[in-house]
């Protein structure tokens, strides 16, 4: 079947909900999720010989394109810093909204990492570790700015 589908649309890239054939899309999106688990070290029921046929079928195992690295970030937020005095990016912001979610992303990383120290316990969803920290805090990173010094950023 999905031979069949990459005939037809020329990649193996089938839609999760799949109008003509659910089950193919489900089945996709399965293989993906098999194979993260395997490249994580979880047990995986995909085997060596179905990745080697996906493969030759030209099988995208990611569909997102990459993230932009943090390092590329925080350039961006020096930036920000050396024209507006600090580093309180509104969420508004139009200009560079991927930053304005990234300067909310840390603060929420930052939480779990602050937890994950004081209960001893890792958190796998946590990106933040201490040289991240030590690089914001070098900025003048606000990690708990006060509603007002958000709304006055925004001016």
């Amino acid at each position: 079947q999905l031979r069949a589908y990459k005939d037809e649309h020329e990649d193996t890239d089938v839609p999760l909900k799949y109008p003509k054939n659910s089950a193919l899309g489900a089945f996709v999106n399965r293989q993906r999720t098999e194979y993260r688990k395997m490249q994580q070290g979880v047990h995986s029921s995909l085997t060596k010989e179905r990745i080697n046929s996906l493969n030759e079928l030209g099988f995208k195992w990611q569909m997102r394109v990459s993230r932009t690295p943090w390092e590329q970030r925080l350039k961006e937020l020096r930036e920000f810093k050396g024209v507006h005095g600090h580093c309180n990016v509104p969420s508004t912001w139009s200009e560079n909204q991927p930053l304005a979610y990234w300067v909310f992303k840390q603060r929420g990383q930052y939480r779990m990492f602050k937890q994950a120290l004081e209960s001893g316990n890792r958190n796998s969803r946590c990106n933040m570790t201490a040289d991240r920290v030590a690089q914001l805090d070098i900025l003048g990173f606000e990690w708990a700015p006060t509603r007002k010094a958000s709304r006055l950023s925004e001016k």
